[in-house]
């Protein structure tokens, strides 16, 4: 299998705020993708360390080629936290608590370049089109601490990851035009994982080596 087969690629779809109308695409082209990628055998522990890529790049190779477009990839705010929820079943009634266990840290952010086969690439010259994000989560907590289970319709602990690109608050400009990209992915916790299903050695730490000849 090639390295592609490794990481498992989700689009973060896009959300306005409510209440904010959709102003003319031309000046601040949102029409984009964002795309994270995370191993495939995604089963954590109270130490495991994830390794994540997210690529934003416009819909079309002319919208990448825009003047506006390599400034509004720059401003784009990302991040990657994992979320851990006790949710609690009272007399037919469901109540949730979350809380933030983890951030992720960014290693390398550049733009790179669309090329023919549409794998981004970094050269000397401008670079336009396509940003590169790669970075880790460490979920840091104790041996054993963190454990996904369920009791029907009773308790319930659960976590997941959640992917959010938007733009900064404190650009204007950007206010009720670029929207706001998200998703959010269920994650297995685990006190222990054997060897073959969370082996270090055999995912490269770099998602970004290989990972987009997925096509």
């Amino acid at each position: 299998m090639g390295d592609s087969d490794r990481w498992s690629r989700h689009v973060l779809p896009p959300t306005h705020p409510s209440g904010r109308s959709n102003n003319p695409r031309a000046e601040v082209p949102w029409e984009m993708i964002v795309e994270l990628f995370l191993p495939s055998q995604l089963v954590l522990t109270a130490n495991s360390v994830v390794p994540y890529n997210m690529r934003i790049h416009s819909v079309s190779s002319t919208i990448s080629r825009g003047s506006h477009t390599p400034a509004s990839l720059a401003l784009v705010e990302v991040q990657l936290q994992l979320v851990k929820s006790t949710i609690v079943y009272v007399h037919g009634l469901k109540k949730r608590k979350d809380v933030i266990l983890a951030s992720g840290a960014v290693s390398s952010d550049f733009q790179g370049t669309n090329t023919d086969d549409g794998d981004p690439s970094s050269s000397s010259s401008a670079l336009e089109g396509v940003r590169v994000i790669n970075g880790s989560l460490e979920v840091g907590g104790r041996t054993g601490s963190e454990l996904s289970w369920e009791l029907q319709d009773f308790v319930e602990i659960k976590y997941c990851l959640i992917a959010v690109a938007k733009p900064p608050p404190n650009v204007r400009a950007l206010e009720g035009v670029f929207p706001t990209f998200r998703t959010t992915i269920d994650v297995e916790m685990r006190t222990h994982t054997k060897a073959s299903e969370h082996d270090t050695d055999e995912t490269d730490t770099d998602p970004s080596v290989g990972l987009f000849r997925a096509g």
